[in-house]
């Protein structure tokens, strides 16, 4: 009976994590160029570390990071909400949204993104960005 549960519980776990992303919502207007520079805005008071983890995940996908918005092609702007949980930190991602700029073509926006969880999940700030920087991969690799 004992290894009957474990066997249900390590099945729901490998359902859930196939699903955890499913409130990450990326809409793309215009195609994006991985190999052109990207900045993302600062964010005062980054408590859960956003930037740096969407700057690292994108980084691990390919796509060229630059410290310089003079040299940026595309900048990302990021806002969100965060609530305390027991894992991740203590703090978790609540309400995220996000708009990717092509600074070079009159700050057209050429897409936005958004995520949200409520008191029952507990995603970390570091998966979630290592998820949008997948979908955005995955997008740009259309265009090419």
């Amino acid at each position: 009976m004992k290894k009957l549960i474990i066997i249900i519980l390590l099945l729901s776990s490998f359902t859930i994590n196939a699903q955890d992303y499913k409130k990450l919502i990326l809409t793309v207007k215009t195609s994006i160029n991985k190999e052109k520079a990207i900045y993302i805005e600062p964010i005062d008071n980054d408590r859960l570390l956003i930037v740096d983890y969407l700057k690292n995940s994108l980084g691990a996908n390919g796509f060229k990071i630059t410290t310089d918005k003079t040299e940026a092609t595309y900048i990302i702007t990021i806002s969100y909400t965060h609530r305390n949980d027991t894992g991740c930190g203590g703090r978790v991602i609540k309400q995220l949204n996000g708009q990717i700029i092509d600074a070079k073509n009159n700050a057209e926006i050429v897409a936005s993104f958004s995520f949200s969880q409520g008191p029952l999940e507990g995603k970390c700030a570091s998966d979630i960005m290592s998820a949008l920087a997948k979908k955005l991969n995955e997008e740009a690799s259309k265009s090419q």
